[in-house]
């Protein structure tokens, strides 16, 4: 076409920018674009934004960012002269280098939709402060946060479960707790983050703030689930609060929820050689097991024969269904003369 002495207008140098970016050309768009400076279709700055806006469509975060910053520094005399003139895609380009693990390069593009202006809207600070707190740098998700409010921005659900999400990843549960909180004055506190928050306490085995934020799910009307009464039994029956681990066994068995596996390890596994484990309630946790069918194999019933003492067997063989499949495993002798728990099921099996 040039060597015919015809010119490409701005539709065809188009069309070829996108084409090209679009099968990942990415190399070759930018070729057609420096030919179309060379040629001077179009504007220095009008031509620029037909390249980053093929990036942008064709979710080339990384090359769009190197565009915005390049004709950044070029210090053309025009309003956003670096930036997509789409808020809409000023956002979607954040979020996408966060998602490409390209935090410094986020922040730079931020500032100077700063400096440039119009300042960023509510998206662009939640794009920021989420991909801050994913990547454990709270201190400046904070900062951007208290600038929402200052701005007079309400910050969106979005930014609180981000920070909150952080704090629990980091470890700062205190200000994941206060966190939380707000949220539940906000009438935006999930189910999901009360189990979060949970499941870190009970990792650093902090029973009694758990209670609490079960306490709090209750009175602030968030629902429990499944995680929410797996991790509250296991962390009653570890704490040996039989008695308390029965009536949240039998709550979750009326609603339906399924007691899974390794719960039911945990619950067998505390009923461990401990002294002061009350065999009454122990009963009653194991009838409550068996009524719902969550310990009716011998597969989740066999770690409570390998810890439990031998005087639970008594309170074990009538309430189990199919207690045979459970003897599969070889005889264990401590000693020559004491038999192994195994061995003394088999005896009293008919």
């Amino acid at each position: 076409m040039l060597h015919h002495g015809f010119k490409p207008n701005k539709a065809i140098f188009r069309a070829l920018i996108s084409a090209n970016c679009k099968s990942g050309k990415v190399s070759k768009a930018f070729g057609v674009f420096r030919s179309m400076l060379a040629l001077g279709v179009l504007e220095v700055r009008d031509a620029y934004l037909v390249l980053l806006r093929a990036l942008l469509v064709n979710k080339k975060m990384l090359e769009a960012a190197e565009v915005i910053l390049e004709l950044h520094g070029k210090n053309l005399e025009s309003q956003n002269r670096g930036m997509p003139p789409n808020l809409h895609a000023r956002n979607h380009l954040i979020a996408g280098l966060f998602r490409a693990g390209q935090t410094e390069r986020a922040k730079m593009i931020f500032d100077i939709i700063v400096k440039e202006g119009p300042g960023p809207n509510r998206a662009i600070y939640t794009a920021m402060i989420s991909g801050l707190a994913e990547r454990g740098r709270l201190s400046e998700a904070f900062g951007l946060f208290d600038t929402t409010i200052l701005r007079g921005l309400t910050p969106r659900k979005i930014i609180y479960n981000a920070l909150f999400d952080g704090c629990c990843k980091t470890g700062n549960l205190q200000k994941a707790q206060d966190l939380l909180q707000k949220m539940l004055q906000m009438g935006i506190a999930s189910t999901k983050a009360f189990n979060t928050l949970i499941d870190g306490f009970l990792k650093n085995g902090n029973v009694l703030e758990t209670k609490q934020l079960l306490k709090k799910m209750i009175e602030g009307c968030v629902e429990h689930d499944q995680d929410t009464y797996t991790m509250l039994i296991e962390s009653l029956c570890l704490d040996k609060k039989y008695g308390e681990a029965l009536g949240v066994l039998l709550e979750m068995g009326e609603k339906g929820f399924v007691l899974n596996r390794s719960t039911c390890s945990a619950i067998a596994r505390s009923f461990s050689l401990k002294g002061d484990t009350n065999t009454d309630e122990v009963c009653l946790v194991i009838k409550a097991m068996t009524r719902f069918g969550w310990i009716s194999d011998s597969t989740t019933f066999s770690d409570l024969l390998k810890d439990s003492k031998v005087a639970y067997l008594d309170l074990i063989i009538p309430l189990l269904p199919s207690f045979r499949s459970i003897v599969t495993t070889e005889p264990v002798r401590s000693d020559k003369k004491d038999i192994s728990i195994t061995a003394r099921v088999k005896k009293r099996v008919p």
